[in-house]
């Protein structure tokens, strides 16, 4: 059982499809906490919940000619600002290429 006690009130916490859920059970008494959490996980098996499946997440090439894109319209006054956009995604590109952008992290850079 995944239910636990914090102050008086018991929560639940477990993984569906390799996700953390924990919610509040808003309950002192821990059968009625148990009772909760399965009406909880029985839910989410049904699909009742209205947890969605997450967007697709862009790769950073994606991303960054999506941002070059919107550069280019962006600056259309001042285009050396969009020249030098493009000048320093070529080093990035070349790190980064492949990379989801979720994936992109401090020890990366």
């Amino acid at each position: 059982m995944s239910i636990f006690k914090r102050g008086r009130t018991y929560w639940f916490h477990f993984c569906f499809e390799s996700r953390h859920v924990q919610r509040s059970t808003s309950q002192g008494n821990p059968r009625v906490a148990r009772q909760i959490e399965a009406a909880y996980r029985t839910k989410l098996a049904k699909g009742e919940v209205g947890i969605f499946e997450r967007k697709r997440i862009p790769t950073f090439s994606e991303a960054m000619s999506n941002f070059l894109a919107w550069s280019e319209s962006q600056h259309a006054s001042h285009p050396r600002t969009h020249v030098r956009y493009k000048t320093s995604s070529v080093a990035l590109l070349r790190c980064f290429k492949s990379f989801r952008l979720d994936a992109i992290t401090p020890d990366h850079v």
